[in-house]
């Protein structure tokens, strides 16, 4: 039809062209732009500020076109007119040029949200400046922990990317089609020793501090010694327009770092809990079985990223039913979990990942949330940390833990990240919620709804570090005195108050 078009439009040889041809004619000054169009769209989206692009985006293509075409290419073409025998300087011009401009930084994809944000006194939000050495893709859901008395930082964070192929297959003997999307996923890790001057100087909007390029977890391996890849697929069959929806994950995912014995001092390992989908090979987990579940690896080497160490499976779960969002904790020892917010479930596991048992409670105020908006979940988030400064937390004025947990509405993704505390003996009941956190959100490149997801916490000395990624594509962390977290708690605390989402 296309070809039909054309053959209409150029008309015959020796006859008068056709009255649209005419009109059309017209805009035959439109040709000599075409070419720098094409060209200029891959120098403007490099330099366009963010990935999603606009109608200004395009209006920004167009003015780049024309003045291509009118300050170089016209130029160019009457010099090559002018110095016919001169034309072996062009090549060599625009490879110089070309060439310069491969010096230009990557514009900031980020840059809807400031690398450094004062949200009041003593309270920031700031960019972490997150690098690898190699590799594409997008650094999210960092995790971190301050070892030997705040002077060195480990740091876990999620390479994440995502790709999509659709193609014509076979399904249950039947031709299909196949939309295949894969998440290019890796845990990556590295250690930092913390210069405390430059810590607090990038607090107060200083210079920020210069992280270690992280690594890929390259030495994690099964608990048969194989590599963690070929992970399970996921498939759903759509019936009504013959489709074959396929879900590839090729790594573990969000990490979570924490030390289950902090008080030996100069312990080189790190606990890291983390899920992912089982690595049982491509139909390994049957055609139904294929959901994330969570593991454990134990005493990883952070300066050693491809020193083996193995991950195992936490059986506290459901084996059919995705299991993500655990709570890691430890007390005089034990390893605990929180494995739901509310009712509040702790699970205590044992060697080779075992739970020996669950302790259940319920937090009141969660209770008639619930109960007003049933559709909400209620999930966890980060690692739990023990706090023992009672000077600090005047409204809880006795050693508890410190955890994370979010509120999301499922039909539109809308995330509420909150603080809490909860006992630091068993049955470790929740005591307080805090207001909302002030989390900045973002939007996803893909575009959506603009959301933050919470995925680690810290102290460092009297500080409370919250990070988190804005829009799967901005790692962040929310830095503010224990102090001041306390205030968000309340007078008394969330015991007389309801638990609000907006």
């Amino acid at each position: 039809l296309q070809a039909a078009v054309l053959l209409g439009l150029a008309g015959l040889p020796g006859a008068e062209p056709t009255a649209m041809a005419s009109k059309v004619a017209r805009l035959n000054f439109l040709e000599g732009y075409s070419y720098a169009v094409y060209v200029m769209q891959f120098i403007c989206y490099h330099v366009w500020p963010e990935s999603k692009v606009g109608l200004g985006f395009f209006v920004f293509l167009i003015l780049s076109a024309v003045l291509a075409v009118h300050l170089v290419q016209k130029p160019a073409e009457r010099l090559c007119s002018r110095f016919p025998d001169k034309l072996w300087i062009a090549p060599l011009a625009v490879s110089a040029m070309l060439g310069a401009l491969c010096l230009v930084p990557d514009a900031e994809r980020n840059g809807d949200i400031p690398a450094w944000r004062e949200l009041e006194d003593m309270v920031v939000d700031l960019r972490l400046p997150l690098h690898m050495g190699s590799g594409s893709g997008r650094l999210i859901n960092p995790s971190l922990l301050f070892r030997k008395d705040g002077t060195e930082l480990v740091l876990t964070a999620r390479r994440h990317g995502v790709s999509s192929e659709r193609s014509q297959s076979f399904y249950d003997g039947r031709q299909v089609t196949l939309v295949e999307d894969t998440w290019h996923s890796e845990i990556i890790i590295g250690v930092l020793n913390v210069d405390e001057l430059s810590w607090n100087a990038w607090l107060k909007g200083g210079t920020p501090m210069k992280l270690p390029s992280l690594s890929p977890w390259a030495g994690l391996r099964t608990v048969n010694n194989s590599k963690w890849n070929n992970l399970c697929v996921r498939e759903r069959w759509i019936p009504e327009n013959n489709t074959l929806s396929r879900l590839v994950v090729t790594g573990p995912e969000d990490a979570r770092v924490f030390q289950r014995f902090p008080d030996v001092f100069g312990a080189p390992g790190v606990d890291v809990a983390f899920n992912s989908y089982p690595p049982l090979g491509r139909y390994g987990c049957g055609k139904d079985g294929a959901v994330s579940q969570m593991y454990l690896t134990e005493g990883v080497d952070p300066s050693a990223p491809r020193s083996p160490s193995f991950g195992m499976h936490l059986d506290c779960g459901e084996p059919d039913r995705a299991e993500k969002n655990w709570i890691p904790f430890q007390r005089e020892g034990r390893l605990h979990f929180v494995y739901s917010i509310q009712p509040h479930v702790i699970a205590e596991v044992q060697a080779g990942g075992r739970c020996s048992k669950k302790s259940y409670s319920s937090f009141a105020p969660l209770v008639r949330l619930q109960a007003r908006q049933p559709g909400l979940a209620l999930r966890g988030s980060a690692q739990a940390v023990l706090v023992e400064d009672v000077d600090a937390t005047p409204r809880l004025p006795k050693p508890h833990f410190l955890a994370l947990m979010h509120i999301v509405d499922p039909k539109t993704r809308r995330y509420a990240h909150f603080a809490y505390r909860f006992r630091s003996e068993a049955p470790f009941e929740v005591l307080q919620v805090s207001s909302q956190l002030p989390l900045q959100a973002a939007a996803p490149e893909e575009g959506g709804q603009p959301f933050a997801f919470a995925s680690g916490l810290a102290l460092h000395g009297q500080q409370v570090v919250i990070t988190y990624a804005a829009g799967d594509r901005d790692p962040r962390a929310l830095v503010m005195p224990l102090q001041r977290l306390d205030v968000m708690f309340g007078d008394n605390g969330a015991n007389s108050q309801d638990i609000a989402f907006a």
